[in-house]
């Protein structure tokens, strides 16, 4: 995991605690999450959760939801290196924190967490991620750009690179890494036999 994911560096017993706290908080919010894609997938907008982008508004009232989403890198999982960031937590393709609900109610599906209904969805955390979740907004679409091969994530920026078409940058980089790794093929510029020759 990340050098800078929230249980990095922890030293003392408080530390934990203070851990703990803030990864039950993303579980809290990572349930609201699910609930959105699966109206999305019940919508046929998606089919896997990695076909999705999300946007999540948290309202100033609920700071520790706030603070706790925020030791998280938001942003494109093919276009980010951070193992501990949102879109790998949430397992979609993009995943984005915003300021303005208007922007989380502009996708095409919206769920608003409301708290009194939460037990008779039967999460585990749903006793305790009423109060924190009260007033979170989700909206999930689906993610633009195409297919990784390698990652299966949704991405823009998959096919811009002439190395590996078919790769996001994140996977792109990894490759980079490896020693003698196989760049893609180039297209065949030796033109076909005619039957005349395969004969001779």
């Amino acid at each position: 995991l990340d050098a800078g994911a929230p249980h990095r560096g922890l030293e003392q017993e408080e530390d934990f605690a203070r851990a703990a706290a803030t990864w039950k908080e993303i579980r809290a919010a990572r349930d609201v999450v699910n609930r959105c894609m699966e109206l999305a997938r019940s919508e046929k907008t998606i089919g896997a959760s990695l076909d999705a982008s999300v946007r999540i508004y948290v309202p100033p009232s609920a700071s520790a939801m706030r603070a706790a989403l925020g030791t998280l890198v938001g942003g494109r999982l093919g276009a980010i290196d951070d193992v501990d960031a949102l879109s790998n937590v949430f397992i979609a393709s993009a995943v984005e924190v915003v300021n303005d609900v208007a922007t989380v109610r502009a996708c095409q599906h919206v769920l608003e967490d409301e708290p009194l209904q939460r037990a008779d969805y039967g999460s585990p955390d749903a006793s305790a991620a009423g109060s924190s979740t009260a007033g979170m907004v989700v909206g999930v679409d689906r993610a633009s750009g195409s297919k990784c091969e390698r990652c299966w994530c949704y991405d823009p920026d998959v096919g811009a690179s002439t190395a590996h078409p078919t790769l996001c940058a994140r996977c792109e980089r990894a490759l980079a890494e490896i020693p003698n790794a196989p760049a893609a093929s180039a297209p065949s510029t030796v033109p076909a036999a005619t039957p005349a020759a395969r004969g001779a």
